[in-house]
């Protein structure tokens, strides 16, 4: 049976954090002039709100930039996101050290989402689009890796889904419940910390919930559904 490896999740954990590092970076360096860069660079104002929340407030009777938002949130980074820390990272936990194996990885997930945020400037739009370029091009390439390379039964785990009324029935009752609870936390903890970043809380107890389901039906498009669901109802609480 094909399984997970250590060598599997350090290719991958480097090939994604590092491009995602790097390759925004140097995507604003190639289609900026430089003084648009060295005025970027001077905003160091540190801010609670998400990049991509930033963005949106800026932009909002711009087309172009609220589609490409809208993908971001809804389709790339849950893909991406579930492929890296369901399918890799929960895969060899759990299989290294049991059902604790959810909870550290929901750790790190949050811990990702709660880095040091800066202040909106003229380089956001070409920063998001480079992660969402990195994001695509890492789960294409995991699809193929797995696929010929490593001869992993994806269709099983990724791209499979059964779609049981059971089964789908209580994915959707787990999430129906636990939305309300997602958000509750994430007003309460902005309003009572508005200088910091309130985002991991919520976000861990929201990890844990796609890796139970992932953890019970070894199956990636749940989790996927689940994810793209909240970030779009995120996405549109933004626009009201």
């Amino acid at each position: 049976m094909k399984r997970i490896t250590g060598y599997d999740v350090l290719l991958f954990c480097f090939l994604w954090y590092g491009w995602m590092m790097t390759f925004p970076t140097v995507l604003c360096l190639l289609l900026n002039n430089a003084d648009d860069l060295r005025a970027a660079a001077e905003v160091q104002e540190t801010v609670t709100e998400h990049p991509l929340v930033q963005l949106v407030e800026h932009h909002r009777n711009n087309p172009a930039v609220l589609l490409t938002a809208f993908l971001t949130a809804v389709i790339i980074a849950p893909l991406a996101e579930e492929f890296i820390f369901r399918f890799l990272l929960q895969g060899y936990a759990v299989r290294r050290f049991g059902i604790a194996g959810i909870a550290a990885v929901s750790f790190v997930f949050a811990a990702l989402h709660g880095t040091e945020r800066h202040a909106y400037n003229d380089t956001f739009f070409l920063m998001i689009t480079g992660v969402c370029i990195v994001n695509i091009t890492v789960f294409l390439f995991g699809l193929f890796y797995f696929a010929f390379i490593r001869r992993f039964p994806i269709q099983e785990h990724i791209i499979r889904f059964n779609w049981t009324w059971c089964g789908t029935l209580q994915c959707i009752g787990l999430f129906a419940a636990a939305v309300p609870l997602i958000f509750t936390l994430t007003f309460f903890l902005r309003s009572m910390y508005p200088e910091s970043v309130s985002d991991p809380v919520p976000l861990f107890v929201f990890s844990l919930l796609l890796g139970w389901v992932y953890y019970r039906t070894q199956q990636l498009v749940p989790c996927f559904l689940m994810h793209a669901a909240l970030n779009a109802l995120s996405f549109a609480l933004i626009l009201l």
